[in-house]
């Protein structure tokens, strides 16, 4: 089987009409599923390039590798030694004369500097790819790619599952595979379940459910340091307490609950003169890191700088909300000030929540 599939990629990269043909059916209907989970997600690309769009650049590729005296036999397949580095050599092309994803990553490298001229270019793939990658960038860097030191392996962790009592990297070739559609389904349904003990009469319960189910799932893969793997506990992440997106968006919720209740009560214009309380200007001084936090998350980019920044704001204000009185009808100004001050609480973490991908809600 292997070696017919091999045979089968080969005809494909020669152009074989019956290859394409099958191939593109398959291409056609995995897009238009992807499509669908992304369109879920709220995400959306700009372009898309697949590795069929690199087949006819290759041949000049390795005709400049060779004119550079880069390009080496090794068993009957062609490579670039990278002995000098303690690194395995790449592999270029196999000795049936198929390509591989490294001779691909090399013209498409060449593609997006000619077609973008990038600043940075982040390939943001599983930390187990990292010895390709270091690979690619070196052999760029021998052929003379001023831009291959602008080139970043953004490396991220696995989600690890519950198996036999242990929790294990996920294997398709075990069975061992969740598929995010069901897990987002999942989130859904308990999340619905989780608001209908809270809120049974919200009207708009099928959305709210929707928004943070998928909160739940993406806050659990993008609070933690991108590099570190995620044991993936549903019940555990879609929880209103703790470290959660559900968290996050009840808090959201609660900004927005005040601010309506303030605005059918009381009048005023805030002018912060009354906020002077030592956790008043904790809060404040919260608030003023965010754009410092934000630079700093895109610098390295790390998620996690921002998600464990709001999840430190959440906890702040709802400490804050239980020992200071938001709404107080004695005190216009104090009011207007608290009010002004959840305002820019609301604010910070609602564009927090979008960066992250995470709609905020009103209600829930």
């Amino acid at each position: 089987l292997e070696d017919k599939a091999r045979a089968w990629f080969q005809r494909l990269e020669e152009g074989d009409s019956l290859a394409l043909e099958r191939w593109e059916q398959i291409r056609s209907v995995s897009l238009a599923q992807y499509d669908r989970i992304y369109e879920r997600l709220g995400v959306r690309f700009d372009h898309v390039t697949g590795e069929s769009f690199f087949r006819d650049r290759i041949t000049p590729l390795v005709d400049e590798l060779t004119d550079k005296g880069l390009l080496v036999e090794s068993e009957e397949a062609q490579v670039v030694r990278l002995d000098d580095l303690d690194l395995p050599p790449v592999l270029i092309r196999k000795k049936d004369g198929a390509t591989l994803y490294a001779t691909r990553d090399l013209s498409a490298a060449d593609y997006r500097w000619k077609e973008y001229g990038f600043e940075r270019c982040m390939y943001v793939v599983d930390k187990g790819q990292g010895l390709h990658f270091r690979q690619l960038f070196e052999v760029l860097r021998r052929m003379g790619r001023d831009y291959a030191d602008r080139m970043e392996h953004i490396e991220f962790g696995v989600m690890r599952l519950p198996v036999d009592g242990a929790w294990v990297r996920g294997k398709t070739r075990k069975g061992q595979v969740v598929l995010l559609e069901k897990v987002l389904d999942q989130a859904r349904d308990l999340a619905r379940a989780k608001i209908l003990e809270k809120n049974p009469g919200l009207e708009t319960i099928d959305d709210a459910a929707e928004a943070v189910g998928l909160a739940a799932v993406v806050f659990a893969d993008l609070k933690a340091r991108r590099n570190k793997d995620v044991n993936f506990d549903l019940e555990q992440i879609t929880a209103f307490e703790g470290e959660t997106g559900a968290y996050l968006e009840y808090t959201h919720v609660r900004f927005c609950s005040l601010i309506r209740k303030y605005d059918g009560e009381i009048a005023g214009a805030p002018d912060g003169s009354t906020l002077g309380t030592p956790e008043d200007v904790a809060l404040l001084k919260e608030i003023a890191r965010y754009p410092v936090v934000l630079e700093r998350a895109a610098e390295e980019a790390e998620p996690s700088l921002l998600s464990q920044y709001l999840l430190g704001l959440a906890a702040s204000f709802n400490s804050y909300y239980h020992t200071h009185r938001i709404i107080d009808e004695s005190s216009p100004e104090t009011t207007a000030d608290r009010i002004g001050l959840i305002a820019a609480l609301r604010t910070v973490l609602a564009n927090g929540l979008r960066i992250l991908g995470i709609r905020p809600l009103d209600r829930m």
